[in-house]
């Protein structure tokens, strides 16, 4: 399985000695630039010529996969794809599948790029551990150390194997488990303390909350009046 990438304008002719498949994407050059930055640390030109790229096994069953459900969501569903979230999902998944296969084999980012992504982990670091209480999002903490929302889910990606997103989610959930633990069950609810801690879907809590900790918040509460 290959991918043929085309320049600009390309016109080709392609001899098939049996029966095969071809599937299509297309991105903006500013798309293309933007998405190799992010994820091989480098901006992605569209080619001079057209040229064969050969990612590894695993990287284009995934962008099969990916391709397969939305021809299948827009042939079966379309009204799914009329939802904005639904359609940028998976359009992210898929740019960024296309994107990884793509840049596959190339060279890491340079050594002046880890350094500079180093000194960023240090300062999202560091901002954290002076509110060791206070629940954090993301939008404020890009504010305050100075960086790009996307270029601080690199790094995250990077250095923790997770964005920030979900970093400081699971950070909220310790800060609200310690709460409950040193709460008092008599005068103190499991929804004052999700709330507390910026959690207003009360059900999502309570599933990400036993995942995390294996019992529930309630469980939780209670135990620490023992």
């Amino acid at each position: 399985m290959e991918i043929a990438v085309y320049r600009r304008g390309a016109v080709n002719h392609h001899l098939s000695r049996e029966a095969n498949k071809w599937a299509s994407m297309s991105l903006t050059q500013n798309a293309l630039a933007a998405y190799g930055d992010a994820i091989a640390g480098r901006e992605l030109a569209v080619p001079r010529e057209t040229y064969i790229a050969r990612p590894g096994p695993q990287l284009m069953a995934r962008l099969r996969s990916l391709h397969a459900a939305a021809c299948h969501l827009a042939k079966t569903d379309p009204d799914v794809l009329a939802c904005r979230t639904t359609a940028r999902s998976l359009e992210e998944d898929l740019v960024h599948t296309m994107v990884a296969c793509l840049t596959a084999g190339l060279p890491a980012a340079s050594g002046s790029r880890r350094v500079q992504r180093a000194r960023l982990m240090s300062r999202f670091e560091d901002y954290l551990a002076n509110r060791p209480c206070e629940p954090l999002y993301l939008s404020e903490i890009c504010g305050a150390i100075g960086v790009s929302e996307r270029t601080l889910r690199d790094c995250c990606h990077d250095h923790l194997g997770m964005g920030p997103h979900r970093y400081l989610l699971i950070r909220r959930m310790h800060l609200a488990r310690r709460a409950l633990r040193a709460a008092d069950p008599a005068r103190t609810s499991v929804t004052e303390v999700a709330t507390a801690h910026g959690f207003w879907e009360l059900g999502r809590f309570s599933v990400e909350y036993r995942g995390l900790f294996d019992e529930s918040p309630s469980t939780t509460l209670r135990r620490s009046a023992a």
